[in-house]
């Protein structure tokens, strides 16, 4: 493709972009043997830092030991779903424990943890996790107060009542146990069907959906982010970009918040501050793919065609890593 004329450059690249929502629709659920129940002594691990240095459990404190595998799409969505828990987390000591098969995971942005290796999978072993992603936590005593396979629905909720159980706050038993609040099942209802709506091609229907799950349950931060990425689609640039601000304020670094940002600040015409957003999220996100495809169709809309099809570049070649 010539620099001049031609058809638009992201018309050209969107099929191969699009292999981006089919590698995600792909991915298939881990799970994990239990073998630890509430109340039992955590066994020690046999972890090992980047320096070769042990890593133990928190002594006297809430440990998160969190078992994943990198590369793994599961184990991404894990480790993203912790910034977004906020003060609860951040007074505990989190482990992100890296099986021994595959490379060390990338941490996402707002996540403070100590990255592990497992050498000789010991580790796995003795918490009897067989797959990966598994989180264990365990309270100050050594004791395990919960283990939970893979991501479920309610991860964030089940692992909120298990911090605060394990610090001693008052919390919701049924959660800890696996359940779900009513208003979040109801918000989860709403965003289903939000996705089902947009996929659809119905995006005010969607947007009312996405609302309406938000109104149920306002930390659902899926919600959130779908509702600004409707409020794009359907042409209200401005509402999105505050809508994208808010979250941010929030989870400072969410990926998709920022490329959001970016793409609503574009839609205003703030372009100097959309590329520095975008360009940031190319920087600090581990799963840059949709960044860079949006900082692509911005170059393009700017007329720099070198630079957007070194964008397009990008996003074809994390995508062939494995990245999102």
């Amino acid at each position: 493709m010539s620099e001049h004329g031609g058809r638009p450059l992201a018309r050209s690249w969107r099929p191969l972009l699009g292999l981006l929502a089919l590698s995600l629709a792909l991915t298939s659920p881990a799970g994990a043997r239990l073998r630890l129940h509430r109340g039992d002594a955590a066994p020690a691990p046999a972890l090992v830092d980047a320096a070769g240095r042990p890593v133990g459990l928190a002594s006297g404190a809430t440990t998160v030991l969190c078992f994943v595998r990198g590369g793994q799409a599961r184990s991404e969505s894990l480790l993203a779903a912790l910034p977004a828990l906020g003060e609860a987390i951040a007074g505990a000591t989190v482990i992100v424990a890296a099986s021994p098969r595959g490379p060390l995971p990338q941490l996402p942005p707002g996540l403070k943890a100590v990255v592990a290796r497992d050498p000789e999978g010991a580790t796995f072993k003795r918490y009897g996790v067989v797959m990966a992603p598994t989180t264990v936590v365990v309270d100050g005593a050594g004791k395990v107060v919960v283990v939970i396979p893979d991501v479920p629905r309610n991860f964030g909720a089940r692992l909120g009542a298990a911090l605060d159980a394990a610090a001693g706050r008052p919390y919701d038993p049924m959660l800890l146990a696996g359940g779900e609040p009513p208003a979040q099942a109801a918000a989860r209802r709403h965003l289903e069907q939000a996705r089902v709506l947009a996929a659809a091609g119905r995006p005010k229907e969607a947007l009312r959906e996405a609302r309406a799950a938000v109104a149920a349950w306002p930390k659902e931060v899926e919600a959130r982010l779908l509702v600004g990425e409707l409020l794009l689609e359907t042409g209200a640039a401005h509402e999105a970009q505050a809508t994208f601000e808010a979250i941010l304020r929030d989870h400072p670094g969410q990926p998709r918040a920022r490329v959001g940002l970016g793409r609503a600040l574009a839609a205003t015409g703030a372009t100097a501050r959309a590329l520095a957003v975008l360009q940031e999220a190319v920087r600090a996100n581990p799963n840059p793919v949709r960044a860079y495809y949006a900082l692509g169709r911005l170059y393009e809309e700017e007329g720099r065609w070198r630079e957007a099809v070194e964008a397009y570049r990008s996003a074809l070649a994390k995508l062939k890593e494995g990245r999102r």
